[in-house]
């Protein structure tokens, strides 16, 4: 499992969930790379240790550039389990 976590507190803070399953279909590896990045999720946002959304396709996350506008706060990857 990949987590996008866009908070210092992932239980109360927004976060984007690729599951194993669906991991093979993302560039897991550029994200992992990229802490800090400016993303824009999109998808059905659930309640599950505060807001999240499950990425099973690449297009849901769209890289923004520098000159993006908008308070959106950086996102951070981290994977979890083996």
């Amino acid at each position: 499992v990949t987590y996008l976590n866009f908070g210092p507190d992932y239980r109360s803070d927004f976060t984007g969930v690729i599951a194993r399953e669906a991991a093979d279909r993302f560039d897991i590896e550029r994200l992992l790379a990229a802490p800090g990045a400016r993303l824009r999720l999109r998808g059905l946002v659930v309640s599950r240790n505060g807001p999240m959304i499950a990425l099973t396709r690449p297009a849901q996350i769209e890289w923004l550039s520098d000159e993006s506008d908008g308070d959106a706060p950086d996102g951070e990857a981290s994977r979890a389990g083996p």
